[in-house]
């Protein structure tokens, strides 16, 4: 069996009086009438302050919304991602900084980044009817440095690359498609089938409709590596002058296979039984379990050297940077994909070995 789930990416603009007409708390039954109309599943908002995130809370009883500010104190513009709370249920929550330091609040790469911190909200969830959680993350990458995007980017892969399951990744990236810290969500989480289930879509930034549309871009997404269904930019036409954000908000309808208990072995049975054949009784757990550990520990360190030769392409070439980076980095991003498929490789024969195999 097989059920859809809607994302959906909103920026819904911080609360600044200067937005005249367009102030948040001048247009927020517009927010209320999008939500309404489309009934997202999980929702990935971000730019919400304070008292943008407890207006939300109060108006969408149907949903649990969680995240913190960006700012030191735990204050400030948030990456706030909600769920209905009768279709999909919290297993874990993580508020992470895009820097080197990513558990401290409020901590910045520095470099070209501008003065705001970046940070994503990450939760792992579950639907009621399936087995298996996901991880569902949202983001909101800086708007004025390329080098502190691509660090955020890469911090992002090297996140989901931790976790086994489906992933789903919102937010305002800040970039148009073709932009290196877009390419490499796709490129270095192909392995798993990762795709921008938003591609092809208009131009999502408008400025409150002064941009023309063929001037826009694209810098709001849904990326996944579960089946997509279906993607849409959700239309904004003014009313009175008062549009719903200076955004469009952007969802992707994607498939979640739901395993019910009763179907569970004959399901694994028949997708792994030519594995089980092919593999010898001979083998032996404990050196299955080392080579597996040596293989996370030199991906590992792949995913350092990536985010070490992605801050050196940005800055002024030193002594200790290859001559080619584009190279170095297309070749540290296969060396990282074929670590994980032999990883994935080795955990399925744990697996597999300890049932009896």
């Amino acid at each position: 069996m097989s059920t859809q789930l809607k994302f959906m990416s909103f920026n819904v603009r911080t609360d600044n009086p200067g937005d005249g007409i367009n102030y948040f708390f001048n247009r927020f039954d517009r927010i209320l009438e999008v939500l309404d109309k489309e009934k997202p599943d999980v929702i990935g908002f971000q730019e919400v302050t304070d008292k943008m995130r407890a207006k939300l809370r109060d108006a969408l009883p149907g949903y649990t919304v969680q995240g913190c500010g960006r700012g030191k104190d735990y204050h400030g513009e948030a990456m706030l991602i909600a769920y209905r709370k009768d279709e999909v249920e919290l297993i874990s929550l993580e508020n992470i900084w895009l820097s080197m330091t990513p558990a401290m609040a409020g901590s910045r790469y520095g470099v070209d980044q501008s003065g705001c911190p970046r940070m994503f909200t990450a939760a792992v969830l579950k639907h009621h009817k399936a087995e298996k959680p996901f991880l569902f993350i949202n983001t909101h990458l800086d708007h004025e440095g390329k080098m502190a995007r691509y660090l955020g980017a890469v911090q992002l892969v090297q996140y989901i690359s931790g976790y086994t399951g489906k992933f789903v990744l919102t937010g305002d990236f800040n970039a148009p498609p073709k932009t290196p810290e877009i390419q490499i969500i796709t490129e270095a989480l192909g392995y798993r089938g990762a795709r921008d289930c938003t591609a092809g879509l208009p131009g999502t930034f408008h400025g409150f409709g002064k941009i023309p549309e063929e001037k826009r871009c694209q810098i709001d997404y849904v990326f996944s590596d579960a089946p997509c269904t279906e993607s849409y930019m959700v239309e904004d036409t003014p009313v009175e002058g008062r549009y719903y954000s200076d955004h469009n908000a952007v969802c992707a309808i994607l498939e979640r296979r739901i395993i019910m208990a009763q179907e569970k072995k004959p399901a694994v049975d028949a997708a792994m039984g030519g594995v089980k054949k092919s593999l010898g009784k001979a083998a032996d757990v404990a050196s299955l379990k080392i080579k597996l550990s040596q293989a996370k520990t030199r991906r590992k360190n792949a995913y350092t050297r990536l985010g070490e030769l992605s801050y050196a392409k940005l800055r002024p070439r030193t002594g200790d940077v290859p001559e080619d980076i584009e190279s170095a980095i297309a070749a540290t991003v296969a060396e990282i994909t074929e670590l994980t498929q032999t990883i994935v490789e080795l955990e399925l024969r744990v697996k597999l070995l300890k049932a009896g195999a």
